[in-house]
């Protein structure tokens, strides 16, 4: 019994790294990070821009920064935020990020 669950949660783990490859995404596995992400993010609520620290206790991140994460881990954080807790401040959010010293994207909310 104990060597089935062990070889399942193994094939699990291999799974799950396999399937990170493929997307941006990388929660539940052990993919190494491969990406370096330098961001920058403004934020504004109503006609004011909000501070470096009001950003940081709005989405518990940085307004700028370094991310050994994906990008997309700085994205799902704003979306989570701003679709929940933060829907009704029609909020304003421009990201700008290079991954792995790369051309820079932008990523806008809404």
């Amino acid at each position: 019994m104990r060597t089935t669950l062990g070889v399942l949660f193994l094939a699990l783990q291999v799974t799950l790294v396999l399937a990170s490859r493929r997307g941006e995404e990388r929660y539940f596995c052990w993919a190494p990070h491969t990406a370096q992400v330098r961001f920058s993010a403004e934020v504004e609520v109503g006609d004011r821009s909000l501070t470096p620290a009001e950003v940081q206790r709005r989405y518990r991140l940085h307004s700028a920064g370094w991310e050994a994460h994906s990008a997309a881990n700085l994205i799902d954080t704003i979306e989570r935020y701003e679709s929940t807790l933060g829907r009704g401040d029609r909020a304003r959010v421009r990201l700008s990020y290079r991954v792995n010293g790369h051309e820079e994207r932008r990523w806008n909310w809404p």
